[in-house]
């Protein structure tokens, strides 16, 4: 049986420290946020509720923002690599050809040979697994 291309997908965007940081800096620098948000962001004695009731309000005038900035074909693919889980993360435990007519692959050579990140403006890091990459090299 050939095994056809499919696609998986990590639905958090912004699943990893770097992102988290890069999203606050954003928020931050935000003309969404007024003088009083700044006054309770930057109050040592303010709660850790109240500024996160802040963040919660203005969470989505920034995200969507910086996923439009994130799909620019000009931001370096590193960097949108930072953002989500990488191929490791991602495939735990992989296997292919456990029969005995079709060689055993194990998940570190899976992974290797068989997965191709790409980035998804709204899924963010994805993985092509059976798209052509053991065979020829490129997706």
């Amino acid at each position: 049986m050939t095994f056809p291309m499919i696609s998986i997908c990590n639905y958090n965007v912004f699943a990893t420290q770097y992102a988290q940081e890069f999203l606050l800096n954003e928020l931050n620098q935000s003309v969404y946020l007024t003088d009083a948000d700044r006054a309770i962001i930057f109050n040592e004695s303010a709660t850790a509720a109240q500024k996160v009731n802040i963040y919660f309000d203005r969470y989505y005038e920034v995200f969507f923002p910086v996923l439009a900035k994130m799909a620019d074909a000009s931001v370096d693919e590193s960097v949108k690599r930072q953002f989500g889980m990488t191929k490791e993360q991602m495939f735990i435990d992989a296997s292919w050809g456990a029969s005995t007519d079709v060689d055993f692959i194990a998940r570190d050579e899976f992974v290797r040979d068989y997965v191709k990140w790409y980035y998804d403006p709204s899924m963010g890091n994805c993985f092509k697994i059976n798209s052509g990459l053991a065979e020829n090299g490129s997706a």
